[in-house]
């Protein structure tokens, strides 16, 4: 069995779509980083809920499990990055302003 049918389709196209968001990041990204974290957390609540009920096989469970994971961890880091990125734009907005402000 392949690595990728491990995964299942939808996890991995979830992914892709992740990886396609890349710096610099614009509104509507980072948006939908926002939207893609809370949809993340309903799922990974979602899954603990089918386990306790045993509504899915544990090695299922366990991939499904470790690619939120994953997931989760990419789009925390991300989220993170387009943070600093606003924060630097503000600060470089802040230092045009004073310029200006010199200027008049």
């Amino acid at each position: 069995m392949k690595k990728e049918e491990l995964i299942p389709q939808y996890l991995q196209d979830e992914l892709r779509e992740i990886n396609d968001i890349r710096p610099p990041y614009s509104f509507e990204e980072i948006t939908k980083l926002k939207d893609l974290l809370d949809h993340t957390l309903k799922q990974e609540k979602q899954l603990e809920e089918a386990e306790a009920y045993g509504a899915i096989p544990k090695e299922e469970a366990d991939i499904t499990n470790l690619v939120l994971t994953v997931k989760h961890f990419v789009l925390q880091e991300s989220i993170k990055d387009a943070i600093k990125q606003l924060e630097n734009d503000i600060e470089e907005k802040k230092r045009e302003l004073e310029e200006l402000k010199r200027g008049n």
